[in-house]
C-alpha cells in the first residue's frame, strides 16, 4: 500500500513538472561550453533559463581555439588557452566545489572548425597537417579531456554519476569517406 502511494505521489509530481524543471529544482546546475540557443545574443540567457552557473560561449562557434571570448556571470573576457582544456578545467573546479547533488552539462565545441592542433600530449597523431589528421587529433584531445574530468572525481562521486555523451551534426566530411547522409533516419 505504501509503495502505491509513493508511486501515485511521484506520478503527480512528474506530471506537474517536466524533467528539466525537476533537474533545476533538485540539483545545483552548471552549463559549461557552448550555449548556442540565444539569438539575438543574450549573455544572461542561460541564467534566465534556470542555470545556476554558466561559463563558455553563447554562440556555437569560435574563430580560434587558443584565443576566444568567454562569457561568465554575464561578462565577456578573452581567454588565451585551448578551449577544450579550459572548459574541462572549469568543469573540474565546479564539481570540486559541490557538496549537494549536481547536474553538469558540459558542451565542448570540439571538433568543430576551425581545426587546430591541440595541446601536446593530448593526442597521438604525428604532426597533424591535413584536415583529417587535425580532426582525429581533436577527437583524441576531447577523449583525453573527458578522461581527465572523470579521473578527477573520487570513486564515490563516479559511482553516483551518470555520464551521457552525445555529439551533434555527425562527422565532418574531412574525417570520413562516408557521408552523414548514409546514417540519416537510421539507427546506428
Amino acid at each position: 500500500m505504501i509503495k502505491s502511494k509513493v508511486i501515485y505521489i511521484l506520478i503527480i509530481f512528474f506530471a506537474k513538472y517536466s524533467l528539466p524543471t525537476l533537474i533545476l529544482i533538485i540539483y545545483a546546475t552548471a552549463l559549461l561550453g557552448k550555449w548556442h540557443i540565444s539569438n539575438p545574443v543574450n549573455l544572461n540567457h542561460p541564467h534566465e533559463h534556470g542555470i545556476d552557473y554558466y561559463e563558455g560561449i553563447i554562440s556555437g562557434v569560435i574563430d580560434d581555439y587558443y584565443s576566444w571570448e568567454k562569457v561568465k556571470d554575464g561578462q565577456i573576457e578573452t581567454v588565451n588557452e585551448f578551449f577544450t582544456t579550459h572548459i574541462t578545467d572549469s568543469a573540474i573546479d565546479w564539481i570540486d566545489q559541490q557538496s549537494d547533488p549536481w547536474f553538469l552539462w558540459l558542451a565542448h565545441v570540439s571538433s568543430h572548425s576551425p581545426l587546430q592542433v591541440p595541446p601536446e600530449g593530448t593526442f597521438s597523431v604525428d604532426n597533424p597537417t591535413s584536415n583529417r589528421q587535425l580532426y582525429n587529433a581533436n577527437i583524441e584531445n576531447l577523449d583525453f579531456e573527458i578522461g581527465r574530468l572523470l579521473d578527477s572525481m573520487d570513486q564515490e562521486t563516479r559511482d553516483n554519476t551518470i555520464v551521457v555523451f552525445i555529439g551533434d551534426n555527425g562527422t565532418q566530411r574531412c574525417s570520413s569517406r562516408v557521408s552523414n547522409q548514409t546514417w540519416k533516419g537510421n539507427n546506428v
